[in-house]
């Protein structure tokens, strides 16, 4: 997306986050998704002082999508819009309530936090792609985390998107949301939550 942005004329600002890319910590690794999403505001503030003159606009997909808006809470005057691609605003096949407080327990755990158990079948590439040049893109992806989710991750991103379904009346920015109806990670129902419940008139 950066890349063909870029070449379109638009200026692009970027980070990879802890434990993601090229950036330190444990690879898929994500203690909290407030510092994440502290970053996220960081970097947009940055961009805002380094080109005054733009119109910005915050771009996420998935996982993304959920730290994207969240950043716009705070202040979506920074922002022209919002660009999401399958927003986690809810994910697919929640535990049980009387599951979360175990799971948070357990994931507070030193010796468990980091431990990857869970297998979340619909990140495989066959399910995120179509086309199968792109399949091999995200398959031999040597930066990309292949891995099975640490029971941090799990609790963390069950947290965000918790959290932000329960916000979804805050958001004000205008957003372009796009959402495809097979994810079998991020449920096409949360979107339309988005939608129907949103503050932005646009």
């Amino acid at each position: 997306a950066a890349e063909m942005l870029a070449s379109r004329g638009f200026t692009v600002v970027s980070a990879d986050l802890h434990g993601f890319g090229k950036s330190p910590g444990a690879p898929g690794f994500i203690d909290s998704v407030e510092s994440i999403v502290g970053d996220c505001v960081d970097l947009a503030t940055w961009a805002k002082g380094e080109y005054p003159e733009h119109a910005r606009f915050v771009l996420g997909s998935s996982m993304g999508g959920n730290f994207a808006l969240r950043v716009t809470l705070g202040d979506a005057s920074m922002f022209r819009g919002a660009v999401l691609l399958g927003p986690m605003v809810q994910v697919a096949k929640p535990p049980p309530a009387w599951q979360l407080p175990v799971l948070r327990v357990l994931a507070s755990v030193p010796g468990l936090r980091a431990i990857g158990l869970l297998k979340p079948s619909g990140l495989a590439s066959d399910k995120q792609y179509k086309d199968p040049e792109r399949r091999a893109v995200c398959d031999n992806d040597a930066l990309g985390f292949h891995g099975d989710m640490c029971l941090a991750t799990g609790k963390s991103l069950l947290d965000a998107s918790l959290g932000l379904e329960a916000r979804l009346k805050e958001v004000q920015v205008p957003m372009l949301v796009i959402h495809g109806d097979a994810d079998e990670i991020v449920p096409l129902a949360g979107s339309k939550k988005l939608d129907e419940e949103a503050a932005s008139d646009d």
